[in-house]
């Protein structure tokens, strides 16, 4: 489907608003950085990865050994745990995309700044985030996340403005009606 090809059904002068599409690598890449910037995940991940190497020193073989190697014991086998687990996340995230539809995720969307809230089109939804639902706002080199609930988070690829200029614009605009740093 064509970016075109969204027809608005909240009518009111437009304002500033961008036309984009997404694909899986967009979505994956998106959902990484989501679950990375997750407090909870993270210390979830980090309490199970130093939380095993900790309960093994009980261990007699291991006990029994000098202060020294039980610190390069527990280091490196909490980076191997994290490392496993970080893994395990990437693998869940690509067979969820993979055997997911993401109708509505995937394609052609539009988000218009309006002084009600955000309105965002797809082929298969029309949706107004109001400013106050705003939780947070990140970006990275490629994509602006603008968190506007519990748990939806719009990804705006910054290869559909057409200058650095536009793209900061947007994003200051939606700091400052969001009013989130």
């Amino acid at each position: 489907m064509n970016t075109q090809d969204i027809p608005p059904l909240i009518t009111q002068p437009q304002q500033l608003s961008v036309r984009f599409s997404l694909d899986r690598w967009d979505l994956i890449r998106c959902r990484l950085w989501v679950i990375a910037h997750n407090r909870f995940v993270v210390l979830l991940t980090l309490a199970m990865s130093l939380g095993i190497p900790l309960l093994n020193l009980r261990d007699p073989e291991i006990a029994s050994r000098s202060a020294g190697f039980k610190v390069f014991y527990v280091v490196f086998l909490a980076a191997v745990m994290f490392a496993l687990m970080a893994v395990i996340q990437i693998a869940m995230q690509f067979l969820f995309m993979l055997s997911n539809k993401n109708r509505g995720v995937l394609g052609a969307h539009e988000l218009e700044i309006r002084d009600e809230g955000l309105v965002e089109r797809t082929d298969v939804n029309e949706s107004l985030h109001r400013w106050p639902g705003f939780g947070k706002i990140g970006r990275t080199g490629s994509y602006l996340f603008m968190f506007v609930g519990g748990n939806i988070v719009h990804y705006v690829p910054f290869r559909c403005f057409p200058s650095e200029e536009e793209a900061k614009r947007f994003e200051d605009e939606i700091r400052k009606r969001s009013q989130v740093a």
